[in-house]
């Protein structure tokens, strides 16, 4: 996702606008990827997600970022 000047509001308002559920996992996931310095990999996300959330798994996240990278 390449960086704009959006914060995280702008990011959940967005995807909220577009009929999206804003799941627990959900704003985990997009919490994160604004949190991330520079590249960070599908894998590491997971990672990171899962250390907050155990119950995420990684089809959540690729679903998600499939998701933003749309939007």
């Amino acid at each position: 996702m390449e960086r704009t000047g959006q914060d995280y509001g702008d990011v959940m308002e967005l995807l909220r606008s577009r009929g999206l559920r804003m799941t627990p996992q959900r704003r985990a996931i997009v919490s994160e990827v604004m949190r991330a310095q520079g590249h960070i990999s599908p894998t590491e996300l997971s990672r990171k997600v899962q250390d907050e959330m155990p119950g995420v798994n990684a089809s959540t996240v690729y679903r998600t970022l499939a998701t933003l990278e749309e939007i």
